[in-house]
């Protein structure tokens, strides 16, 4: 927190003049135009846009004056209507008519993107569905030249920028103008920032002002469901001005919504300091609320004093040594008051090493990586990697067939799919393009491995081994036959950079194996068999083995080996590993009671892939708390599928920054289990909530909240087992700005049995005629759960917090 403050002072030192103490969005507005950005990204970029169909289309891309948001446009717009437009943010934008020239109606659309909707950006690969099917127009010369845009978690923008100074200026733009919002929106108010994001799509007659008719609009917009008096309240409010400012506009939605009911995060305030107390010094709030409430008991008068200096860094007068009540409460819901503790989410520090064999480690891992639907007819997409990828995902699955022969060429064209299933086809080069592009933008990362499930004929497979050479170069991890047969796998740190092979190695000559299979040759036995012949198994169709070549099987660090008992295969080198499929992982377990403790001691020098089981075709997901209990490192799920046990996925792997390696903990490393524990849970309130997927329309929610612990305990049977235990609260109606739950009606206690796997899951449902939609959720695990007043920063199902999800919290106490 201090480090961002002091990056903060140093850009409003630079950018701000008499900023409104009650206004800390206009000071956002000011850093953000007092950036400085290449002049060419302002008069507009000439860009060709690929569509959703393949189309090409020629747009021009302007960023606003203000910098918060660029414009998609059919033609540059001129410099009045590009101040207009600079102040207006709706998706599409409907363009006023002064100052254009359209050669048709449908060109007065304007694309926004808001700087707060964008996740991403990557240049130069083919990388998204669009540019696959634009794919046959587009020269291999002029992939360089390719920008695509994850924004809204889901979705994507593509376009050629042939000019090489255009295209850096835009990427820079994207970079510098995203890089300063991020530093500081967490400093700006949850309800501020969201009436920032929809104000000028509200404010339709452009003049900066909101008219009665207008605060109707913001109040469902924001879930708000406006009361029967609201013109008269209004009028009250405005007394002789006809129309509010923003800040007037901001006052008025905290009146309606909560009228003269107190808050949880005010009635903190009272409890502590008193109602009559307007400001706080460093003293008192050690000793009250670090100290008592939130028992940070490493906390000193210094790290006091240099919380009240952050608070001041940004909108509020910083000449006062003290903290006001509403600072207090913006506090309470900030990312530095998160409940995930924010030392396990930072990135690790430099002086922090990776160094330990990747057996050490849980690693972020897909499954059918390829898929963006089912297992049966979906397509298969070089974009799902991208996705993966963005998500944290370092372990992706590319299950490899034969494709076509180049009928000039006469070169092999290995192809990515579901196997004997109607999914399509993606070719094995345009992944392993993207992953090198991903590992060019981030040379830094963590090792990327690439599980291999290879169906492919002897010709193809020297293609995908030649393939990956001549693609990743450098970067193409190849061990050496010591490397494989040491005594320990090598260390993440040491493969910074790198792409690791997890397949099938040639036996050694002192296995005991025949002539034949030392020739280089080898059945694909992975594990129980491997995924896709258990698969099939399950599925009523056998599948023939197949066998690899000496070229692809010299480039695999993490070998495929057959599964007869743990004890057998603890004695195997490290580089030897099981892939194991969900329905074995259940039945391994509660076995014997011995075989849990044997996987665990499997697993501190051995890899163990888990992967959900053949009939899941709909792509569903198996719950992973019990793999990662059993220390197996690559816990594969399918992460097309946005359910529960993708979000604790997610919130598993925020540790560390989201790097994709998490060090288990000691007690699956050999340790001590640690004892059980009992948390008391209350949830509060609610901040800024979304309608369901961030819809703009709609009507206004009626919250609840369901909180589910995933836990590992004994069983009946005295073998271990996969638990969960829920609650819920009650449902607030007409009311997603901020639902507020009575704390004794809303308190929740769990039994925790194994707190180094278990984790919380809160979820913020919908209830509604029907179906529920779920609105947004977050996971964290119990060692990383602080106690005290804290808010939960909620995520959509991409785990993004972007658009209007940034906003959205949960106000809770948590005390164990």
């Amino acid at each position: 927190m201090a480090a961002d403050a002091k990056e903060v002072k140093k850009i409003i030192s630079n950018s701000k003049k008499n900023i409104s103490e009650n206004e800390p969005a206009v000071t956002l507005q000011n850093a953000l135009t007092a950036l400085p950005t290449n002049i060419s990204v302002h008069k507009g970029v000439p860009v060709l846009r690929i569509t959703s169909r393949g189309a090409w289309k020629n747009r021009v891309i302007t960023l606003s004056s203000d910098k918060q948001a660029f414009f998609i446009t059919h033609a540059k717009l001129s410099n009045n209507v590009r101040a207009q437009a600079a102040s207006s943010l709706p998706l599409p934008f409907f363009s006023p008519s002064k100052g254009l020239r359209w050669s048709n109606d449908s060109e007065r659309y304007v694309r926004h993107l808001d700087v707060a909707d964008i996740d991403a950006w990557q240049v130069g690969v083919v990388g998204t569905q669009a540019l696959e099917f634009a794919k046959q127009s587009i020269g291999e010369s002029d992939v360089k030249d390719i920008l695509t845009i994850f924004h809204h978690g889901s979705k994507t923008l593509s376009f050629q920028v042939p000019d090489q100074k255009h295209r850096e200026a835009l990427v820079e733009a994207f970079a510098s103008v995203k890089i300063r919002y991020n530093l500081l929106s967490p400093w700006i108010p949850n309800d501020q920032l969201l009436l920032r994001y929809i104000y000028y799509d509200i404010d339709v007659d452009k003049n900066g002002t909101v008219s009665s008719k207008e605060f109707r609009e913001i109040c469902k917009r924001v879930n708000l469901t406006p009361p029967s008096n609201l013109d008269k309240t209004y009028a009250e409010f405005a007394k002789s001005s006809t129309e509010l400012t923003i800040s007037q506009t901001r006052e008025l939605l905290q009146l309606v919504a909560t009228g003269d009911s107190c808050m949880p995060a005010d009635k903190l305030w009272d409890d502590l300091f008193g109602k009559d107390v307007e400001e706080v010094g460093p003293k008192k709030l050690l000793e009250c609320f670090f100290l008592g409430s939130q028992g940070e008991s490493n906390m000193s008068t210094k790290d006091a004093e240099l919380f009240v200096s952050s608070m001041k860094s940004l909108g509020f007068s910083s000449k006062s040594k003290k903290i006001t009540k509403s600072e207090f409460t913006h506090f309470l819901h900030s990312k530095y008051n998160d409940a995930y503790d924010p030392a396990a989410i930072a990135e690790l520090p430099s002086t922090a090493k990776l160094d330990l064999p990747m057996s050490n480690y849980w690693i972020n891992t897909s499954h059918n990586t390829y898929l963006i639907g089912d297992q049966l007819k979906s397509r298969s997409s070089v974009e799902a990697y991208a996705n993966a990828l963005n998500r944290g995902c370092k372990c992706l699955e590319l299950d490899c067939w034969d494709g076509d022969v180049d009928k000039v060429t006469k070169k092999c064209i290995p192809i990515i799919f579901h196997g004997h299933t109607l999914t399509s086809k993606i070719r094995f080069r345009a992944v392993c393009l993207l992953v090198q592009n991903y590992i060019k933008a981030n040379p830094n990362t963590y090792p990327v491995i690439l599980s291999l499930e290879n169906h492919c004929s002897h010709p193809f497979q020297e293609v995908i081994a030649n393939d990956m050479k001549e693609i990743f170069g450098k970067n193409l991890f190849i061990p050496t036959q010591k490397q494989c047969s040491d005594g320990n796998l090598p260390s993440p740190e040491t493969l910074r950079g790198m792409i690791v092979i997890k397949g099938k190695r040639p036996p050694e000559a002192d296995e005991g194996v025949d002539k034949s299979t030392m020739s280089g040759e080898d059945t694909y036995d992975d594990g129980f068999g491997s995924e896709d012949e258990e698969e099939s198994k399950e599925g009523g169709d056998k599948l023939k083995k197949s066998k690899i070549v000496s070229d692809l099987a010299n480039l695999t660090l993490l070998h495929g080996a057959h599964f007869k008992d743990f004890s057998a295969s603890i004695d195997q080198r490290p580089s030897y590993m099981h892939s194991i499929g969900e329905t074995k992982i259940t039945k391994l377990v509660s076995k014997s009671e011995g075989n849990a403790k044997l996987w665990r001691e499997y697993n501190q020098h051995h890899m163990t892939r888990t992967y959900p089981a053949g009939t899941r075709v709909d792509s569903s997901n198996y719950n992973p708390i019990l793999a990662w209990a059993m220390g197996s490192q690559l816990v594969a799920l399918n992460f097309q599928t946005p359910d529960s046990s993708l979000c604790l996925n997610d919130g598993l792997f925020r540790q560390t920054g989201g790097c994709g390696y998490l060090p288990k903990p000691r007690s699956l490393m050999g340790g001590k289990m640690p004892s059980k524990k009992v948390i008391k849970i209350s949830i509060l309130s609610a901040r800024c909530l979304p309608k369901p997927n961030g819809a703009k329309t709609g009507e206004v929610i009626d919250p609840y909240i369901q909180v589910d612990l995933h836990d590992v305990r004994v069983g009946d049977k005295g073998t271990e087992e996969h638990t969960k235990e829920s609650f819920k609260t009650s449902t607030v109606d007409n009311n997603g700005l901020c639902p507020v739950w009575k704390e004794d009606e809303a308190t929740f206690e769990f039994e925790i049995h194994s707190p180094d796997v278990a984790m919380i899951h809160f979820r913020i449902i919908d209830e509604d005629i029907g179906t529920n939609d779920k609105l947004c959720s977050s996971a964290i695990p119990v060692t990383c759960l602080r106690q005290g007043y804290r808010n939960v920063q909620l995520y959509d199902q991409n785990n993004t917090r972007t658009g209007p999800f940034e906003c959205a919290t949960l106000f809770v106490k948590i005390v164990y």
